[in-house]
């Protein structure tokens, strides 16, 4: 998923710097989240993991459809990290 139209309908460029950022910004959520899930069992983290990556894009979740995209991915990339890292810790 990546915006392809801005909020004034024209078409809207990629920042390859930003968007690459974002892949490592994920890639690096989902392993701490995993981590956690599966060595410390201490949900508490996650809040803080979070935290810090809504800190770090604050003024720009002030745009909606911004907002929206990070959300989703962020809620998506979560469901799927904890999943994930039950599923191994039912099967061990």
């Amino acid at each position: 998923m990546e915006p392809t139209t801005s909020s004034h309908g024209e078409p809207d460029t990629v920042d390859d710097r930003e968007y690459n950022a974002g892949r490592v910004i994920g890639m690096l959520e989902r392993w701490l989240i995993y981590l956690v899930v599966v060595f410390a069992q201490n949900y508490n983290v996650i809040a803080l993991i979070l935290a810090a990556k809504g800190f770090a894009r604050f003024r720009q979740l002030e745009e909606r459809e911004f907002a929206e995209y990070v959300l989703i991915g962020t809620l998506a990339s979560l469901l799927f990290t904890v999943v994930i890292g039950q599923s191994i810790l039912y099967f061990l």
